[in-house]
């Protein structure tokens, strides 16, 4: 098996839809949150969970002698062990620009942000997180009726084609790749479900963005009445929308 995908569901899409997916590759999945999934047994796909720490050799026995690793919508690090277990490398198909969005929940950050675009970035693996040399990315738009879910949608197809374009090379071991600009470099953290209160003395603009950005089925941005009865937005609403909803609170 030339290839080990590390995915979640997500990356599982990506896999799927790519057309030089190999007849027989290895994913491996974080059993902590997923196990026995439907997505576990796309076509031709031998499903190996993430080892506890103490199963780590046994883990890289299953393995056998694979060429590639390839890193897409995945919650684990990988030791350096394993990153060099791979004769051609690692690479990560990570949902931002790089070097401005490394880090977690990228795609969310940058719709909070009012960025006009993002991209999904094919890198690298080295010791760091999202730091490793670029291979190529592909910029999507963000529309202003975007949500996290419809952006998220544009990524998995610009992961489709930035695989499609340079699998074949990754393979061979012949893939130029470019240091990334430390001086633009940005790492954000991760979200919570808590971080969806809405605070008041922002912007219409900005709240609007935070309701895009957490809207199903993601857990959605919140509020609390004046006898603290949490409600729940798990739509984007419009600017417009939200001075109507400021208020409506601002009267409760």
């Amino acid at each position: 098996m030339s290839i080990v995908f590390f995915v979640d569901e997500v990356g599982a899409r990506v896999i799927e839809n790519i057309r030089h997916r190999p007849q027989n590759y290895t994913i491996v999945y974080d059993p902590r949150r997923y196990e026995n999934q439907p997505w576990l047994h796309v076509t031709g796909a031998h499903a190996i969970p993430h080892p506890p720490k103490n199963e780590r050799q046994i883990f890289l026995e299953q393995l056998g002698s694979p060429q590639l690793g390839i890193i897409c919508s995945y919650s684990r690090i990988l030791w350096k062990e394993l990153i060099d277990f791979f004769p051609m490398g690692v690479v990560n198909l990570h949902g931002g620009k790089l070097p401005e969005y490394r880090g977690a929940n990228t795609l969310q950050w940058a719709i909070i942000n009012g960025e006009k675009s993002t991209a999904a970035t094919l890198h690298f693996v080295d010791k760091g997180v999202d730091t490793g040399p670029v291979i190529d990315a592909a910029e999507v738009v963000i529309e202003t009726n975007d949500t996290m879910l419809s952006v998220l949608g544009k990524i998995l197809n610009a992961s489709v084609y930035l695989l499609d374009i340079w699998l074949p090379s990754l393979l061979q071991g012949k893939v130029p790749s470019y240091p990334q600009d430390e001086s633009k470099a940005h790492v954000w953290p991760s979200r919570t479900p808590d971080d969806g209160l809405i605070n008041w003395s922002q912007s219409d603009e900005e709240i609007s963005l935070l309701t895009r950005a957490l809207a199903a089925p993601w857990p959605g941005a919140f509020y609390y009445t004046n006898d603290n009865r949490k409600v729940v937005i798990d739509h984007a609403l419009s600017p417009y929308e939200v001075a109507e909803l400021r208020k409506k609170v601002a009267g409760e």
